[in-house]
């Protein structure tokens, strides 16, 4: 055991030795230089283990110390559940659990991403979107945007409270964009959805439609153009009616009267 945890700890020690050396791109984040001591996660997961079987058998030795021991680890809980960064990841509902705006680093002032997407502005509408019920309608927004820092589809659901899925303007009012999911090539994209294509909306069951208009920012990534939805606004609006509200910065489509006429009969 004792050559093993020598051999184990030499190869950590290698890596971090390693990485200072070469300087990866974005290692100076500690969640790009976590990935790089993965191998060390077994090893934390036994000590782990190890303790929880000590606590263990110390919490039987005596009913003093029982009673001491799960005192302290209710305490131990409580300060894990009130300061752990998974409480605003796993907030229901949630679908951008994996964004950079919780992970890239899960100290919120420390995180460059929050500081990013801080100077993007947020229209007050989102907060007239929200009924009463959380989670009874499904949004569709966009654009979409494959860069994180410049999607902000998990501050938009922090505030709505309901499904929100990202939505796309390719064959309506865009060009395909590489990298985006291409239309008509066989892939079930249970969370996006085609704003061309009525079909996709109504099995998406979209009941709200979302467009952001261009905004330009000192933080936008140089480069990455911003995309002009007009026409696809143009376009929603002969076949959903107009926006029901509008500012600077969305526009909001109610796509259920439409259905709702299409469903009844002649």
């Amino acid at each position: 055991c004792g050559a093993f945890a020598q051999v184990y700890a030499l190869g950590l020690t290698l890596t971090c030795a390693a990485v200072f050396l070469m300087r990866p791109a974005w290692v100076h984040q500690p969640l790009t230089f976590a990935r790089y001591l993965l191998p060390i996660v077994p090893v934390l997961l036994l000590f782990c283990a190890a303790g929880i079987v000590r606590c263990t058998a110390f919490c039987r030795s005596t009913n003093e110390r029982a009673w001491a021991t799960r005192a302290l680890t209710a305490a131990l809980v409580a300060a894990t559940i009130t300061t752990t960064p998974m409480q605003e990841i796993l907030r229901a509902p949630q679908h951008y659990a994996s964004h950079s705006w919780f992970h890239f680093d899960v100290r919120r002032h420390k995180n460059p991403i929050r500081d990013h997407m801080s100077v993007v502005p947020i229209s007050p509408l989102w907060e007239a979107l929200v009924p009463e019920k959380m989670g009874a309608v499904t949004i569709a927004a966009a654009p979409w945007s494959l860069y994180s820092f410049d999607a902000e589809h998990p501050l938009w659901q922090q505030i709505a409270r309901q499904k929100l899925i990202p939505a796309s303007g390719e064959g309506l009012c865009t060009t395909w964009d590489g990298g985006h999911p291409l239309p008509g090539k066989g892939l079930a994209l249970r969370n996006f959805v085609f704003l061309a294509n009525d079909d996709d909306l109504r099995a998406k069951h979209v009941d709200i439609v979302v467009l952001r208009k261009p905004i330009h920012h000192p933080l936008r990534m140089p480069g990455v153009p911003m995309p002009d939805l007009a026409a696809c606004a143009t376009n929603l609006t002969m076949r959903f009616g107009a926006p029901i509200m509008e500012d600077a910065v969305i526009q909001v489509f109610d796509l259920r009267p439409r259905y709702s006429q299409m469903k009844s009969p002649a």
